[in-house]
C-alpha cells in the first residue's frame, strides 16, 4: 500500500501510469481511479464501505452526464415548434401582400415553408442525433467508470490483481 501512495498521489509521473498513455490521457478515470484508491492507501476507509462511496461517485457523474443530454433534447424537442412559428408568421406577412404581384407572394409562402423545414432539420437531422450520440458516449463511459470501480473494491477487498498475466500493456 506505501508503495502505491506516490502513484496514487502524484498520477502523472507515476511509472505504472506511463506505461499506460492513452488511459493517462483520460484525466476522468484517471482522477476517479486514484480517488477511489486513496483512501484505501491512506488506511481511512474500510475496503466495505468503499463500495458506497464509488457508488455515490458513480451517482454523481450519472447526473452531471444526463444534465446536458436532456437539455439538448429539449432544445431538439422545441425546434418543430419554432418551425411553426415561422411558418405562421410567414403567412401573416403574405397575407398582408395578398394584393400585390403573384411572384412576391409566391416568395413569401416559400420563406414561410423554408422556417417550417429549418425547423424540423434542426430538431431530427442534427439536434436528436447529436443528443443520442452523447448519451451513448456517457453510457460507455460510465460503463468504463463502473469497471474501474469494480476493480478497486475488489482489490480493496483483498482479490488478486491475476490479469497481469493476461493482457499486455496499452501501447
Amino acid at each position: 500500500m506505501i508503495a502505491l501512495e506516490e502513484h496514487v498521489t502524484t498520477p502523472d509521473r507515476s511509472a505504472i501510469f506511463q506505461k499506460y498513455p492513452t488511459f493517462l490521457t483520460n484525466h476522468h478515470a484517471v482522477t476517479f481511479l486514484c480517488n477511489g484508491l486513496r483512501p484505501i492507501v491512506d488506511g481511512k476507509i474500510k475496503p466495505d464501505q468503499l463500495k458506497a462511496l464509488m457508488d455515490k461517485e458513480i451517482e454523481s457523474l450519472e447526473e452531471e452526464h444526463a444534465a446536458p443530454i436532456n437539455v439538448l433534447t429539449k432544445a431538439a424537442d422545441a425546434m418543430p415548434g419554432f418551425g411553426i412559428v415561422a411558418a405562421v408568421l410567414g403567412i401573416v406577412i403574405t397575407m398582408a401582400a395578398i394584393s400585390g404581384p403573384i411572384e412576391e407572394i409566391g416568395h413569401k409562402v416559400a420563406a414561410a415553408l423554408v422556417g417550417t423545414f429549418l425547423g424540423i432539420l434542426l430538431s431530427y437531422g442534427f439536434l436528436n442525433p447529436l443528443a443520442v450520440n452523447m448519451e451513448f458516449v456517457s453510457q460507455a463511459e460510465l460503463a468504463f467508470i463502473r469497471c474501474m470501480a469494480t476493480g478497486v473494491i475488489s482489490f480493496a477487498g483483498g482479490m488478486a490483481p491475476s490479469w497481469r498475466s493476461k493482457w499486455p500493456a496499452a501501447a
